[in-house]
């Protein structure tokens, strides 16, 4: 366990670095090498009916192979979830390019610092009473449309180009999607 935990960081560290292309490929071979490696320890785990009494686990070494399992499964959902990811980013670096990209994510970035500047200013000039000038609450409630739509478009944009849409949504519901609904 220590040492599969081991290679699978060496291994995480590696994908940083490589190209989008070659981590993707390299991410589907490890998942395809790790479902080798959980059917070797099912195997292990249950040799059959016939199987010599010589042949099957004792107690300890069924527990210690349950916990094997259970952590190859872990990692596999890690590697799926990194793979995911990484097919992601190289759709989107292949629609709009590197730099494009990147852009995407600036751009992003300085929407949430928007929103967050909104979201602070609306709650103290609503408590100082400034927003009896239904103007400025009109300014604001504007103001938090376009931000929010512009992560919300960031966010279908995303979903459209994720391999797993289900697990997608699932996995960014909360921190991405909800988070850019306007709230004013």
């Amino acid at each position: 366990n220590r040492l599969m935990r081991e290679d699978a960081a060496v291994s995480g560290a590696f994908l940083q670095a490589a190209p989008l292309r070659r981590a993707v490929l390299r991410l589907e071979t490890a998942e395809e090498d790790v479902d080798r490696l959980a059917d070797s320890i099912r195997s292990l785990r249950r040799p059959g009916r016939r199987a010599r009494e010589a042949r099957r686990p004792g107690p300890e070494a069924s527990r210690r192979l349950d916990e094997a399992l259970t952590d190859v499964r872990r990692l596999r959902k890690r590697l799926r979830t990194e793979w995911q990811e990484k097919l992601l980013t190289l759709r989107l670096q292949n629609l709009l390019g590197r730099r494009g990209a990147a852009l995407l994510d600036n751009i992003v970035l300085l929407l949430i610092v928007a929103l967050s500047f909104l979201i602070v200013g609306e709650t103290f000039l609503d408590r100082s009473g400034a927003f009896a000038d239904r103007r400025l609450a009109v300014a604001f409630a504007w103001a938090d449309l376009a931000v929010c739509s512009g992560l919300l478009a960031e966010f279908f944009l995303r979903l459209t180009l994720a391999p797993a849409k289900g697990k997608y949504l699932l996995r960014h519901f909360v921190i991405d999607f909800l988070a850019s609904l306007p709230y004013g």
